[in-house]
């Protein structure tokens, strides 16, 4: 080789390592059998080694805690070159921190690979992470012993698909059948069942995209997302042959997936989630015999529209003749046990409330909902409950909210119920699907300029909670109620809460933990400086505003 060409080689593998250094702290070279042939960056800090070849020949993975390595695994091998992947978020073997209290939590890092054009060899690119960055990677978080439900993993789908899209990558939903699934349960026996679900759980983080967009919809039916290079043989193979590893039988179960292409070129979230919630109920409804009919997300969407004409006119006739219900669940403030106001929920008299809302969503009809729901609050407010003090909370999406037809309709409808404007917040939901800001910045203002407080929903869901935060200026921030079901035994849920109530103080902004299930749980968001909690613990949704103030023994 000339030297002219060593030294062209030189200058890119120079630039490699700069580039890759921009976004992370330790960068690790790993040959094909997993070894550590080269490392630069935080050693100490990351592992505990004093130098580069303390970690030369050590397996890569001995790095991170154990129940993250096979996803971690997985991800690498995925790495095609010129490719990379992740980012993923998992948690170091190496405890980092300055004194015992931050000692004894786990160190979260994001992490990235990418393999090098005609190279054996594999970067490992492990970046710090924070709040901010832990935001970044809730979509692609590794560890946790659950997967989704359908609704959950539909909302989690959409962003997922969406960055897909913007980093141009290839992604296939798959559906997985396992015929006589709930029959079987007896033969394998409680405890060799939960092993089963626990290794399928294990199986769609370790193939999904991200390692978290998989979800189990019951009766032996699951779904996933993953790259659309995944070999569903050996995806076959995996769920045929974990069934009977723990089957006392050794029988097993069969397994029948099939693939559709999730290309979602011209498709907004909106009609990502109709299709995904069409394709799964479809599939749910029909088994995996569906995707011989709709081969991508595309021509779900199609079909949606074609199949629900009838659907649609009576969802229109729901809205026009406000044909729904409403529920109240009190949110309590945490230090006085006392109620500070009700959350207003819709309730439909027939079917299944979420996917009504989802409905109306998909075909363009939230703002229109949403101002029912609006009307129907108002009314009931200043007709039912006007001799009392009471507040109420009205959810209206973040599509609503910046829709200028609909805050003309809302504004005089508030301007006809003004002697209840004090005693109402607006909720703003679906957060997501803001794209003006600065636009809904100056809406809220002009809503608290009459006396409206205003409540942003499911804070923390996203990457994009903390700059909602900095550009609307709102009363309260609702904490996503993923971070709350699992304080008590997680971390790192604890420590995000923690942050965020220490935040929005220094904002003077209340903060609601919703899915407070237990007295465990409300004492531990008190310590940790939340103001109000939400929860079955406090109360259900119910046909009226009747809350009534927990023991505290």
């Amino acid at each position: 080789m000339s030297t002219q060409n060593e030294e062209q080689l030189k200058k890119q593998r120079e630039r490699f390592l700069s580039f890759s250094f921009a976004a992370s702290d330790l960068l690790l070279e790993i040959d094909d059998l997993g070894k550590i042939t080269y490392a630069l960056g935080s050693i100490k800090k990351f592992t505990g080694k004093e130098s580069a070849s303390d970690l030369l020949g050590q397996h890569w993975l001995e790095i991170f805690i154990p129940k993250d390595r096979m996803t971690l695994e997985h991800m690498v091998t995925k790495a095609a070159p010129g490719h990379r992947c992740g980012p993923s978020l998992t948690s170091l073997q190496h405890l980092i921190g300055s004194n015992k209290e931050e000692s004894e939590k786990k160190s979260n890092v994001v992490i990235s690979a990418i393999k090098m054009p005609d190279k054996p060899q594999t970067y490992i690119g492990i970046a710090t992470s924070n709040t901010l960055i832990d935001q970044l990677g809730n979509t692609c978080v590794i560890s946790g012993d659950k997967i989704h439900d359908k609704e959950s993993f539909i909302d989690s789908a959409q962003q997922t698909l969406r960055i897909a899209k913007d980093i141009g990558q290839d992604v296939d939903l798959s559906m997985i059948h396992l015929p006589g699934a709930e029959k079987a349960q007896n033969r394998f026996g409680k405890e060799a069942w939960s092993n089963l679900s626990e290794g399928i759980n294990n199986l769609l983080r370790d193939y999904s995209i991200d390692g978290n967009s998989a979800a189990t919809l019951g009766a032996g039916h699951f779904t996933l997302l993953h790259t659309s290079d995944v070999d569903i043989e050996e995806l076959v193979e995996k769920f045929s042959g974990i069934s009977k590893e723990h089957d006392p039988f050794n029988e097993g179960l069969d397994v029948d997936i099939k693939n559709i292409t999730a290309d979602t070129r011209d498709m907004d979230e909106r009609d990502i989630a109709r299709a995904l919630f069409y394709t799964l109920n479809e599939f749910e409804r029909r088994g995996t015999n569906v995707a011989d009919e709709l081969d991508t997300l595309s021509s779900s969407l199609k079909v949606f529209v074609t199949a629900n004409v009838s659907k649609i006119r009576e969802f229109k006739n729901i809205v026009q003749n406000l044909d729904f219900q409403m529920h109240f669940q009190p949110i309590v403030e945490l230090r006085t046990r006392e109620c500070n106001h009700y959350e207003m929920l819709c309730r439909f008299r027939e079917g299944n409330t979420y996917e009504w809302i989802v409905f109306g969503e998909g075909i363009g009809m939230a703002a229109e909902f949403d101002f029912a729901v609006c009307r129907q609050a108002l009314n009931y407010i200043d007709t039912k409950r006007w001799n009392t003090n009471e507040s109420y909370s009205i959810n209206v999406s973040g599509q609503s909210i910046a829709d200028k037809a609909f805050l003309i309709k809302l504004n005089k409808a508030i301007d006809l119920h003004k002697n209840i404007k004090h005693r109402i917040i607006l909720e703003i939901t679906e957060s997501t699907q803001i794209r003006d800001l600065d636009f809904v910045g100056r809406v809220i203002k002009s809503f608290q300029n009459k006396g409206i407080r205003i409540a942003l929903d499911d804070f923390g869901a996203g990457a994009a909670s903390f700059q909602y935060l900095s550009n609307m200026h709102v009363d309260y921030v609702k904490i996503d109620g993923k971070f709350i079901k699992n304080i008590l035994n997680e971390t790192r849920d604890m420590v995000l809460v923690k942050n965020i109530a220490q935040m929005c103080k220094d904002l003077d902004v209340k903060v609601v933990g919703e899915f407070v299930e237990n007295k465990e749980i409300a004492a531990l968001l008190l310590e940790l400086g939340i103001d109000y909690g939400q929860g079955y613990f406090f109360g259900k949704p119910s046909p009226a505003p009747d809350y009534k103030k927990p023991s505290r023994r």
